[in-house]
């Protein structure tokens, strides 16, 4: 969120933890607002499908930039692959 309105924690690392809890969370979110300032409700469905098509294209963008740098067939960029590749258990 400090990337889109400049305030609040920011974060270090990708697993930081923004919220002790989970009613924290859901507080924390339900204050989210719109840059000017309206408050934003948005079914989740539709929240989901915007994260999904969302990394859909950045998984292409980073596809494309390794083809790109000369990088033959870049290394799987599934999630999936990759938790297995790593030993990653389910």
């Amino acid at each position: 969120m400090r990337r889109l309105t400049g305030m609040g924690d920011h974060p270090v690392e990708l697993n930081a933890t923004m919220c002790d809890d989970l009613q924290s969370l859901r507080t924390a979110r339900e204050e989210y607002q719109t840059l000017n300032g309206t408050p934003q409700r948005q079914p989740m469905r539709e929240i989901l499908a915007h994260m999904f098509n969302h990394q859909t294209h950045h998984r292409g963008q980073a596809h494309m930039i390794l083809t790109v740098l000369g990088v033959a067939e870049p290394e799987p960029l599934d999630l999936l692959i990759m938790f297995r590749m790593k030993g990653v258990a389910p």
